[in-house]
Parts: structure tokens; C-alpha cells; sequence
């Protein structure tokens, strides 16, 4: 019977379909992380992160405080330095190395002011500083999988639809019964979904180690912004383990929730001591006398 159900995955059309659910899902993933690396303030945010980010100390939110207050006094200047310069107590070398100087800090002014602010409330909450809009996308992406929910009701139909009515009944007066053919389905249909699942997340991993650092694995999930009420303390990495066991949960119990739903239309039949599940029930299931049934 288990091999039986596992040849009804061997099919060119089945894999056809997966694979283009999986091109889906991967490029409207791929789309999404692209845009948060195509933002304006990306460039400048990652910078700053990856100089003043990590595990926050003493002498890092002095550092980002200086930054702060080095932004402020520089863009602050303008009128009194174009003054100094106009009445020829600067030189023309120390008015551009000035102008310079305040066109950095004046783009850099949002991210900058936005960094500082995400320090103080890191200090507060007592979590890392780290860029955290890529693991966002990837939250995001976890709650809501439409291309995957669409590939195991497919997996799921294709394993209860494949058999005629009769075939059913034949198999259902066997020794082994209805509980036989429920488990072996449902096995099968749960291995299956699993590996799908597992296939999804794994392209998700790729995807967001493509475009952002996993060096802040060991950094608390209160770290990203959108997860800073989490209840539980655990690390991002425990948090992505954690994610990938509830989607296997989640995604291969609704396969195995869908076989058991199907199932129950089936007659149950009378149970026939001497009987056994040979092929021969399948070639004369036609053949299959209604008043045994």
C-alpha cells in the first residue's frame, strides 16, 4: 500500500506544478527583499549597523552618542562657517573640507537620528542593535505562505482522488481495514508536506543569507523590531529553528487534517477476516459484488 501511494508522486505533471509554485513564492520573496535593499536609507543603515551594530556596550552607545552629537554641531555650523568664509576668516581649503563634511552628515542626518533612537531603546530593552528590516520580510513571509498552503492541498488531493469509489470499498472490507488505508495516506501525505515545507523555508534562508548577514544569529529575537514583544527570551537562531519545526507542524498537519476529512465519506464496509490486500483488488474491484459490500 505505501509503495502504492508513493508511486502517485512519481509524475512529471505533479512536479511541474510544485516547481513552478516554488519560482512563485521564490520570486515574490526575492522582489521583496530587493526592495528593502533598494530603499534609500539602506545603504547608510548597514553601514552604521555593521560599525556601531552587535551586542551593545558602554563604549559602542558612547560611540553612537558622539556620532549624534558630531552630526548635530556639524550641520549646525553652516550659517556661522559660510559667515566666516564670506568675511575671509576661513580659507577657501577649510570651507570645502567644511562643505564636505556637512553634505555627509546632512545625507546621512535620517539615518543617523534613526539609529540613535533604535540605541536608546536597545539600551532600554536590553537587546542588540542590529539591521533587522531583511529578518522583517523573512517574519513576514512566515505567517502567510500561499504558494506552500497551495502545493500541499495538491499533494492532499492527488493522494485521495486517484482511486475510484469501488477500489475504496474493496480496500475497506480488507483485513486491514479502514485504519490501514487512513494511516498509510496520511503518512505519506505528512512525509510529503514536510519535505515541501522544509523546501520553502530553506529557499527563504537562502534568499535572506543572499542579500543580509546571519553573523547575529546569537543576538535576543527582541532585536527585530516587529518581534520585540515576544514573550519568550531565545535567540534568532533558536527563533528560526523554532519557526521551522511549527511549519512542519502546521503545514503537514493540515495534509494529513485534509486526508482524514476525505476519508470519512468512504463506507466503511464489513471486515473480512480471510481477505488480504493484494493487487488482485485492484484488477477486480470492478468485478466486486455489491451485496458483499
Amino acid at each position: 500500500m505505501l509503495r502504492y501511494e508513493c508511486k502517485k508522486y512519481l509524475n512529471w505533471k505533479l512536479f511541474l506544478c510544485l516547481l513552478i509554485l516554488l519560482c512563485i513564492s521564490c520570486t515574490i520573496s526575492f522582489l521583496r527583499y530587493k526592495g528593502v535593499s533598494q530603499a534609500s536609507d539602506t545603504a547608510v543603515s548597514e553601514e552604521l549597523y555593521r560599525e556601531y551594530g552587535g551586542e551593545l556596550t558602554e563604549k559602542k552607545l558612547k560611540r553612537i552618542e558622539e556620532l549624534k552629537e558630531e552630526c548635530d554641531r556639524i550641520l549646525a555650523q553652516e550659517t556661522e562657517m559660510e559667515g566666516k568664509y564670506s568675511m575671509g576668516e576661513i580659507d577657501a581649503d577649510t570651507w570645502l573640507a567644511y562643505r564636505e563634511q556637512y553634505h555627509d552628515y546632512y545625507s546621512r542626518r535620517e539615518a543617523i537620528e534613526a539609529f540613535y533612537e533604535r540605541s536608546l531603546q536597545a539600551e532600554e530593552n536590553g537587546t542588540w542593535l542590529i539591521f533587522d528590516s531583511y529578518y522583517e520580510e523573512l517574519a513576514g513571509s512566515m505567517g502567510a505562505r500561499p504558494a506552500l498552503i497551495f502545493a500541499v492541498i495538491l499533494i492532499t488531493v492527488l493522494s485521495v482522488s486517484c482511486e475510484k469509489k469501488r477500489l475504496f470499498r474493496v480496500l475497506c472490507v480488507t483485513k486491514w481495514g479502514r485504519k490501514m488505508i487512513v494511516r498509510t495516506k496520511a503518512g505519506t501525505v505528512f512525509v510529503c508536506c514536510a519535505f515541501l515545507t522544509f523546501l520553502f523555508y530553506l529557499k527563504d534562508l537562502l534568499l535572506l543569507a543572499s542579500f543580509s548577514s546571519l553573523s547575529y544569529l546569537e543576538a535576543p529575537i527582541q532585536s527585530i523590531s516587529i518581534l520585540a514583544a515576544f514573550p519568550v527570551q531565545i535567540s534568532i537562531g533558536m527563533w528560526l529553528m523554532l519557526a521551522l519545526i511549527l511549519s512542519l507542524l502546521l503545514h503537514s498537519g493540515l495534509g494529513v487534517l485534509m486526508v482524514w476529512i476525505s476519508m470519512l465519506r468512504v463506507p466503511a464496509g464489513i471486515q473480512l477476516p480471510s481477505a488480504r490486500c493484494h493487487c488482485k483488488y485492484i484488477y477486480h474491484a470492478e468485478s466486486v459484488r455489491s451485496d458483499v459490500l
